[in-house]
């Protein structure tokens, strides 16, 4: 299975290719292009986001509202520092979200209802 740093360098290489693409290619062609960043974003999401619960505010029988997964903060350096990536699990309906260091350690927050808000 891919990870993020695998999906991550997926999705930089696809705006760059985009980017250099805009001035070349037809609006078709770049809407291709957008949903495969799209693609690739969602992905993203879900694994950061896997063995997440439903938000438990939001969903309902009828009506599941899955967590969110998002990248906050990507790693960079900073001098001779490095700075972790910020990873975050969230409902996308009300402002319910969990943050860690790792997309784990974000999931099992999020699980145990300890938010950030």
């Amino acid at each position: 299975m891919r990870g993020v740093p695998e999906i991550l360098s997926d999705i930089h290489s696809q705006k760059a290719a985009y980017a250099a693409a805009r001035e070349t290619e037809t609006t078709l062609q770049l809407e291709g292009r957008s949903t495969a960043i799209v693609g690739l974003q969602d992905e993203l999401s879900q694994f950061i986001a896997k063995d997440g619960i439903a938000c438990p505010q939001c969903s309902t029988e009828e009506d599941i509202a899955m967590p969110h997964g998002m990248i906050r903060c990507e790693p960079y350096r900073q001098g001779s520092k490095k700075v972790p990536a910020l990873f975050e699990v969230g409902c996308l309906r009300c402002p319910a979200r969990s943050q860690a260091y790792t997309p784990e350690a974000a999931v099992t927050r999020w699980n145990a209802k300890e938010y950030d808000l």
